[in-house]
């Protein structure tokens, strides 16, 4: 929990509620192209992401050895681009549009989107 309020931030000294997200030490833009996947490293010492993107975007949380094949797979689409149910069967899967996330243990972060667009990520420590 302490993790929590540090992220948090600045509370009102009347009741204590959260007046919003302290400032974030790194974001990132990445923009991303049709059915091509990216990895991005986590910058060191980063504890939280929150994500945003103009469209419809999935990502693997993975490790530095992970390819863009196996992120692509995750999220559905297989090397001919063509979407595909294995890896929701088998809980491999991409999550789709994600928020705030603790990122304990992760090195790196696998984008891919349907549509073109660009996604922000505000790196919290």
């Amino acid at each position: 929990m302490a993790q929590i309020n540090a992220l948090l931030g600045t509370r009102d000294a009347r009741d204590g509620n959260v007046i919003g997200l302290t400032a974030s030490s790194w974001i990132y833009a990445i923009y991303l192209t049709a059915n091509t996947a990216q990895t991005v490293a986590v910058p060191d010492n980063a504890k939280h992401v929150l994500f945003a993107g103009s469209g419809n975007f999935q990502v693997m949380y993975c490790q530095k050895s992970t390819t863009l094949n196996q992120i692509a797979s995750a999220a559905g689409i297989n090397s001919s681009y063509k979407q595909n149910n294995e890896a929701s069967a088998t809980g491999q899967g991409a999550e789709l549009n994600p928020a705030l996330r603790t990122l304990l243990g992760i090195p790196c972060i696998g984008l891919i989107a349907p549509a073109a667009c660009s996604v922000t990520m505000a790196f919290y420590t």
